[in-house]
């Protein structure tokens, strides 16, 4: 593919497209540079056409892909409502770690990382568990101390 780049309002090219890349890390072009290539409609910045190194470009869909393209082979579950939570009735610290844990495991599976995705959701789970079980012994303890508390206010008064 030919690639003509817009600079500074002037037109260079056509180039092949491993050139414009190797013009791009020269620094002889930017990715905000325009680009333009024979059935594109429009000139665009390069960062968006497909091939330039670093560009941002959203695959298109293929129609004739299997039903199950796309999807992943196995459901690992993210354990964020767990976090979520957690946070908001126990320990807010923990419970924030487990989000965090929580919200990289789609990104593994979608990314096909299985393994990761699930050393994920294992963290999320347990972090979950920890702000839960801090929060209980923190009640319990603040439960005995007024518990212990007013039985010593109620003892003074033996007038």
């Amino acid at each position: 593919m030919e690639i003509f780049v817009g600079k500074n309002d002037e037109q260079y090219g056509p180039f092949p497209i491993e050139k414009v890349n190797e013009s791009i890390a020269n620094g002889e072009f930017s990715l905000d540079d325009l680009g333009w290539y024979e059935g594109l409609g429009e000139w665009k910045p390069l960062r968006s056409i497909e091939g330039i190194v670093g560009a941002t470009v959203v695959p298109t869909v293929v129609s004739n892909l299997p039903n199950n393209a796309g999807v992943p082979a196995e459901q690992v579950p993210s354990n964020l409502v767990w976090g979520i939570l957690s946070t908001l009735c126990c320990c807010l610290p923990l419970g924030i770690v487990s989000i965090v844990y929580a919200s990289k495991v789609e990104g593994y599976v979608i990314a096909g990382d299985i393994e990761k995705a699930k050393e994920n959701s294992k963290k999320a789970a347990m972090w979950a568990w920890i702000s839960f079980g801090v929060s209980l012994v923190g009640g319990i303890i603040w439960f005995i101390i007024g518990a212990v508390s007013g039985g010593l206010e109620g003892m003074g008064d033996f007038d």
